[in-house]
Order: structure tokens, then C-alpha cells, then sequence
């Protein structure tokens, strides 16, 4: 089969074997659906019957329904980007994902008591291809989630775990999943008495101090975590003439409101982690010896 170069909308150059590469190792609908965000101008207008057949074949088998229908059951499908040729980019919008591709994913087995019994769970990290640098991606995760993740690799991961404890797999062709994306918001002022100076986000045991109305690079799941705590809003102020009225709850608020600047790095979140943490134990070390103040 001759290579066919095309363009989509994106920009990105594209070769028919490399979308027929590209869609083989799509197992989940949520990788599917941003696989399908990102070319489906190539899908639309550029793909050959074959690359369009083999598409419609994946999505039916994932989605369970087709993806191409008959034209009289079919909208006109229209494009609303939030800005000319953009789609949205903010963490909210993503679920606090991105798509990320990897040439090896590396596994290691550990037991975990989880209610009566000790099971086998996973930690799994992988080399980000064009990077080739290692980045987490599930921590603690059962034999279920791995089937789920890795459907075509699960069990020869789970046969090897039998005989050791660590392992990995690789991809020539890479592998793209969803993983948790990472953004510079700024997070705006304090807002009432109440709120601190700094920010300060759990999530799984992990907390993150955060200072306000500077850039800094935050995880997707600290931010989700942020999107979620809010506070509620009350009328105090009974109105003349009914008695019924006074204290009611009229608005919940997002306690930490924040702009998102741009889409970031996990690379880029550990070099400003990094410079972070080096801060704050070098203000506790003059906290202690008295050369400073709270």
C-alpha cells in the first residue's frame, strides 16, 4: 500500500499506517472519543474506504454502535469551538486527562491487604515517547483495572507476575492512553476572612501548599479537587411580612477560584514542585532558628 501524507485540522501530518496503527491499540472509549476529537477531519474528508471501515470496526466494537450511519438519520454536525480552529483545552473540560503515548510501560507487583484478603496489585509507570523520560501513571491498581487498561497485554503481565515481581512491556509502535494532564492556573486572591493565605490541597495523602495570585503547575486530580470544594452561600435577612423567610441557602461558591494560563508538563510540575519544596524547607530551617516570623 502506498503512504498517503495528508493534514488535518491540527496541522499534524498523518500517514494512512500509521492511523491503522494508531487505532489497533484504542481499547477504551474515553481514548477512543479524544482519538476521534483530534482527526476527525482525516476520518471525515481525507480517509481512504479502507482506513474509514477499519475506524467504523473499532468504534462499533468499543461503543457498541457505528460510527458512520446512514445520511438521513444524521444531523448536520455543527462546530462550536470556544475560539477559531481551538477546541477547549481546560481541565474541567478534559476530566483532567490527556492523551499521552508511551514505547514502554513498566509494572511492578506488590500484595495489598483489601478488606479480608491480601490481593496482587500493580504500580505502573511508562517512558513517554519523544521524551524518553519515566513518568507514574496508576499506583495500587487490582487485577480488574489492569484488564481494563491493558486489555491486550493484562494477562501476559499477570502470568509473568506469577515468577516475579517487576516487568515491563514495550511498544514499537507506542502506546497511547489517557492519563492525568497537568496545567499553570493562577489562583486568584483571597476572597473572605476566612480563607487562608495559602492554598492547600489533599489528594491521596499527597498535600500541596499553593500560593495565590502567582503561575504554578498543578496535577489534574488537585485541581479536580479544587473544582469540588465549595462552600455554600446563605440570605440571612428575613423579609417583612414573611415570617417563613430568613436563613436559606441561595448559591454553592468555589471556595479556591483560579485562571487556567496554557496546558503543562508532568516535567515541568516536578521542576516547580522541586523548587517549591527546596522553599518551604529552607523557611522552616529560619522558622526554627528564629530568623523569621509565621
Amino acid at each position: 500500500m502506498t503512504t498517503k501524507e495528508v493534514k488535518d485540522e491540527a496541522h499534524e501530518t498523518l500517514a494512512e499506517e500509521d492511523f491503522l496503527s494508531k487505532i489497533k491499540h484504542i481499547a477504551t472509549e474515553s481514548v477512543l472519543r479524544q482519538f476521534e476529537m483530534k482527526y476527525r477531519n482525516y476520518i471525515l474528508n481525507i480517509a481512504t474506504p479502507i482506513a474509514k471501515f477499519s475506524f467504523d470496526d473499532i468504534w462499533k466494537e468499543v461503543t457498541g454502535k457505528p460510527y458512520f450511519q446512514p445520511i438521513t438519520t444524521v444531523p448536520k454536525l455543527v462546530s462550536r469551538p470556544t475560539s477559531p480552529g481551538k477546541e477547549r483545552t481546560d481541565p474541567m473540560s478534559m476530566k483532567y486527562l490527556m492523551p499521552e503515548r508511551f514505547t514502554k510501560i513498566i509494572w511492578k507487583k506488590s500484595l495489598k491487604r483489601i478488606g479480608p484478603k491480601v490481593q496482587d496489585v500493580f504500580t505502573i509507570s511508562g517512558i513517554v515517547e519523544g521524551v524518553g523520560k519515566e513518568r507514574p501513571l496508576y499506583s495500587t491498581i487490582r487485577t480488574k483495572r489492569l484488564k481494563y487498561i491493558f486489555p491486550d497485554d493484562a494477562e501476559k503481565i499477570i502470568k509473568k507476575s506469577k515468577t516475579s515481581d517487576e516487568g515491563y512491556v514495550e511498544y514499537l509502535d507506542g502506546l497511547e492512553l489517557l492519563v492525568q494532564g497537568f496545567w499553570e492556573i493562577q489562583i486568584m486572591p483571597k476572597s473572605a476572612a476566612h480563607q487562608q493565605k495559602d492554598v492547600r490541597i489533599p489528594v491521596d495523602g499527597m498535600h500541596l501548599v499553593l500560593e495565590r495570585d502567582k503561575p504554578i503547575i498543578l496535577p489534574g486530580f488537585h485541581i479536580e479537587a479544587m473544582d469540588n470544594a465549595r462552600r455554600a452561600e446563605y440570605s440571612q435577612e428575613p423579609i417583612a411580612g414573611n415570617p417563613e423567610s430568613g436563613r436559606k441557602l441561595v448559591a454553592w461558591v468555589q471556595e479556591n477560584q483560579y485562571h487556567v494560563l496554557r496546558q503543562a508538563t508532568y516535567w515541568e510540575y516536578l521542576e516547580k514542585k522541586e523548587a517549591g519544596d527546596k522553599a518551604t524547607r529552607d523557611y522552616v530551617e529560619r522558622l526554627e532558628l528564629g530568623e523569621v516570623s509565621m
